[in-house]
């Protein structure tokens, strides 16, 4: 089952006056100070957000043909978060779809 990180990450570093970013390609993360007005339990169980998660898989099932397509033209690009804005200009205008798709993202 395709599924990120992002729930124990939560689970072990969350606090409840902070956001949790979290980087994906080495692990590390840090908390990120939330303006008073945003501190919120939502009190929410686990299975009520299944909806919400199970839009993981098609997330990177969309994310694959972009990267994919980008990589062809510059094949040191490893995901999508290691295109430069340049990088990104020069696609766009060759691949318009996928670089509108891909900033979507």
């Amino acid at each position: 089952m395709p599924c990120g990180i992002m729930d124990q990450y939560i689970s072990v570093f969350g606090a409840r006056t902070s956001a949790v970013e979290i980087d994906c390609r080495s692990l590390g993360h840090r908390l990120v100070k939330l303006p008073d007005r945003h501190h919120f339990h939502r009190g929410q169980h686990h299975g009520e957000a299944r909806p919400l998660r199970s839009a993981y898989a098609t997330v990177c099932a969309n994310a694959r043909p972009r990267w994919k397509a980008i990589a062809a033209v510059y094949p040191d690009v490893k995901s999508l978060r290691d295109v430069s804005p340049e990088q990104f200009a020069g696609v766009a205008a060759r691949l318009p779809l996928v670089a509108r798709r891909a900033r979507i993202l």
